[in-house]
């Protein structure tokens, strides 16, 4: 199976850094969407869970995301790298905006996912040393 791709980490210096990893319970089943560009657009919820058991959700969207997505349902462990991202729409008139995980790649949780995602933070850490 090959791996995801990792993207070029986007920079303004080297100390820059835009990535997130999450690895949570989904908390509904994904969300497929058609853009009027075309695009298709899959978003999820994420739940994690902080040692002392509180909950934040995170919101995650995957933009042309593969079709593998589809066998992903509400209770699944999911792994998930990305950028956190503001996006500005426009919907009944009105400009708005969400703040949410944009995802590179979404993958059910196994051992050898989460060993793919530390990676994937390891890449991004290093492609950003602080040169000073």
């Amino acid at each position: 199976m090959s791996q995801p791709k990792a993207p070029k980490a986007a920079t303004t210096s080297a100390a820059d850094l835009d990535a997130a990893l999450v690895v949570g319970t989904l908390s509904s089943d994904p969300v497929w969407r058609e853009l009027p560009s075309g695009t298709t657009m899959c978003t999820l919820e994420v739940t994690t869970r902080s040692g002392e058991g509180h909950a934040r959700s995170v919101p995650i969207v995957q933009f042309d995301p593969p079709r593998r997505l589809d066998r992903l349902a509400k209770g699944d462990r999911v792994v998930v790298a990305g950028a956190v991202v503001r996006r500005f729409f426009r919907t009944g008139g009105a400009t708005v905006s969400r703040t949410e995980v944009t995802a590179t790649w979404v993958k059910r949780e196994t051992s050898a996912s989460r060993r793919e995602l530390v990676r994937w933070g390891t890449d991004h850490l290093a492609n950003t040393a602080d040169p000073g």
